[in-house]
């Protein structure tokens, strides 16, 4: 299913055919009738050879699939046994927090700041960054992310240009992403911290600047008054010691009443419980035992655990064996619409066509 694809052969050149819901009868170029199909094979490498051609020519590749104008619609050429790449960046673009964080103009030159020190995970966060702006370009309904595949060539466990696991993959990248966001947030604090500092001390020496203009302007009088030495004064506390012995042995009898809180409670207690508030209960904050360490004040401290909603918008899906196969994605974006991308093809499908039972990692977005 996942090892070849079938193209349309026109005089301005082949057009992938990734509407499914089209028949060959109504398959037409230019409103003329096709009858030349190519059969593409995906060689022992994993790579599509029209996919391979248009990534050395530079051509797009021309798909029955409308998606144009469409942010992020684009797909990803695979020039070698990439599939488990382009399915991992095609989720990770459509979390919204990191995706515009890394668009950011103040977080990509800081980016290229760490880049010109030969750091690797600024380097991979940096081309994964321009990928992502000229993705949310929207001009091209493909691309090829050759620099991007040049970054991760760095790492050893990726450099073998054989098949991966996705999952392990998307780890290596969410780990260089955390290394840049934290040096990056920690630098922010410290250029305020310092500047800060710089203020207060500007301001102590304009201060002290202005004391010393005083006492210059002050006349010798007053200079003598803050001169004169005041007398010794002491004072004495005579402090009494007193203990006060209590009695504990006098007993009381106190009546026992019935109060409302009481009864309330066990009424409570005995009510019968329904689904919504079991589920309001499990998800109520919790206060943790143990002391958690916080990344902020850098202290172990008391941390309460919070149940929360998440949405599911995007399913990563494999095809094949544990040796081999093929990886894509579907994804929802933030017009609530689902689209299937598969390397290079992006195409519209319904929710009901989210094949879920192959689904092989399930990215969530919480909803706050």
């Amino acid at each position: 299913m996942n090892s070849y694809r079938l193209w349309l052969v026109g005089d301005d050149g082949n057009t992938l055919l990734d509407d499914g819901k089209r028949t060959l009868h109504q398959l037409t170029v230019k409103g003329k009738r096709v009858n030349k199909f190519l059969l593409e094979l995906r060689d022992a490498n994993g790579v599509w050879p029209e996919e391979l051609r248009a990534s050395l020519t530079g051509t797009q590749i021309s798909s029955l699939a409308s998606t144009t104008g469409r942010p992020g619609a684009v797909g990803l050429v695979n020039s070698g046994n990439f599939c488990y790449r382009n399915a991992a960046i095609q989720c990770l673009a459509r979390v919204s927090p990191l995706t515009e964080y890394l668009l950011n103009e103040a977080s990509l030159n800081a980016l290229k700041k760490g880049d010109a020190n030969n750091n690797e995970s600024f380097a991979t966060t940096l081309e994964y960054s321009k990928l992502l702006k000229e993705m949310w370009a929207a001009k091209k309904k493909n691309i090829s992310p050759n620099s991007f595949n040049e970054a991760v060539r760095f790492a050893d466990q990726f450099d073998d240009g054989e098949q991966h696991d996705c999952q392990e993959f998307v780890s290596f990248l969410i780990e260089r992403f955390h290394t840049c966001v934290a040096r990056i947030e920690h630098n922010n604090s410290v250029g305020d911290s310092e500047s800060s500092e710089g203020t207060a001390e500007s301001e102590a020496t304009t201060s002290d600047n202005e004391e010393r203009n005083c006492d210059d302007a002050a006349t010798d009088e007053e200079k003598a008054e803050k001169a004169t030495i005041p007398e010794n004064c002491g004072i004495a506390v005579d402090w009494l010691p007193i203990a006060l012995y209590l009695k504990y042995n006098h007993s009381q009898e106190l009546a026992c009443e019935d109060d409302e809180s009481v009864a309330e409670t066990w009424s409570r207690h005995f009510a019968p419980s329904s689904l919504e508030h079991c589920l309001e209960k499990f998800s109520c904050p919790e206060t943790l035992d143990a002391l958690i360490h916080c990344d902020t004040c850098n202290e172990k401290t008391k941390r309460d655990k919070v149940m929360t909603i998440w949405r599911l918008p995007r399913y990563l899906n494999h095809y094949g064996q544990l040796s081999s196969g093929h990886f894509v994605a579907y994804a929802r974006g933030n017009d609530e619409k689902w689209l299937l991308l598969n390397d290079c093809s992006v195409r519209e499908v319904t929710e009901e066509e989210v094949d879920r039972a192959g689904a092989y990692l399930l990215f969530f977005e919480r909803k706050d």
